[in-house]
């Protein structure tokens, strides 16, 4: 009782009528405090707009004025704690909030930069990639047939459609499960004495499988010796991964994963579909499907060097591989 009273005393005393110091001292005194904590600040707010930060400054503020009204015993409105509040907010509004807003600004420019930046190195590297795998398919030995042609024209426009993809960001999971989906598809009902039986399975079902086929053929055969152009590829793809999410990003599903799933099988089916209206033979273009799959692999783990000697003992890996098919 004897502490209620000396407090309701003191809260009866004259209110101080002046500041501890001066306006522009005060504001001084924020924008130091405030432009040491801006980066600290926008990182706890994690993506939160700065609003949120004067709503609960607000609320704080209201809590106390609710409070300190309560211990007069009067209504807010009776007190001058609103002359006090209410020009906080001004303040803040005027200098902190304006300050986290251009920082905000300034982050979100130079973030726009750096993309814009990462985006040209990565886009120049799928140009010097392409380049040098032109140069490593002309060191194969001369096309004989129109259907190795084909197969060369099929990876070229298969190829062109996932560079495409990768530019714009989309999931390389989502593009190495729909090659491998519309390759089994295509291929396994041409490589089986009953196909009707395959044209009712899940694709997925398989890849497990076919994954360590291709493991053991690869494991079972020795090393090949490389050109300085297949090794400069290797190099570059390796660069090139320093531009795309790492594996454990690229396990997370994306936010829009049913438009971006919908977005890429429309992609792969459209081009294989115009492939075959054009004549390119049915195994051709799942032959180029089936090489894309196994060369998305190096962003999962996969070397370039083993994806190196999967490429160069290609048509062994593609004999098991049809082998299981056929034993399905």
């Amino acid at each position: 009782m004897a502490t209620d009273q000396v407090t309701t005393k003191k809260l009866r005393q004259p209110k101080q009528a002046d500041t501890f110091c001066s306006r522009e001292t005060l504001i001084k005194i924020m924008l130091l405090v405030s432009s040491k904590k801006c980066a600290e600040w926008r990182e706890q707010l994690d993506g939160l707009s700065d609003n949120y930060v004067i709503n609960q400054l607000a609320i704080q503020i209201g809590w106390l004025i609710g409070y300190l009204s309560h211990l007069e015993k009067r209504p807010p409105d009776e007190t001058q704690y609103f002359e006090y509040g209410l020009p906080l907010i001004h303040l803040y509004r005027k200098y902190v909030y304006k300050m986290m807003e251009s920082y905000a600004s300034a982050v979100h420019k130079q973030q726009a930069a750096q993309q814009q930046h990462e985006n040209q190195e990565a886009e120049a590297l799928l140009k010097e990639i392409h380049y040098l795998a032109e140069k490593t398919h002309a060191q194969r030995p001369p096309l004989s047939t129109d259907f190795q042609k084909h197969i060369i024209k099929a990876q070229a426009d298969i190829e062109k459609i996932l560079i495409e993809l990768m530019m714009q960001k989309y999931s390389i999971k989502i593009m190495l499960m729909s090659l491998f989906y519309f390759w089994f598809t295509l291929d396994a009902p041409l490589h089986t004495d009953d196909p009707e039986t395959i044209e009712d399975k899940d694709a997925f079902l398989y890849m497990g499988a076919v994954i360590e086929i291709i493991k053991n053929t690869v494991r079972s055969l020795p090393n090949p010796k490389f050109t300085s152009e297949i090794k400069a590829l290797n190099e570059k793809m390796q660069l090139l991964k320093i531009h795309l999410p790492n594996p454990e990003e690229l396990d997370k599903a994306p936010d829009n994963i049913e438009q971006q799933t919908a977005h890429i099988n429309t992609a792969i089916h459209s081009v294989t579909s115009e492939m075959i209206k054009q004549n390119i033979h049915p195994e051709a273009v799942a032959i180029a499907l089936f090489s894309h799959w196994m060369r998305l692999s190096v962003f999962f783990g996969v070397s370039e060097s083993d994806w190196q000697k999967m490429d160069y003992y290609f048509s062994d890996i593609m004999k098991s591989v049809r082998d299981y098919v056929r034993s399905i």
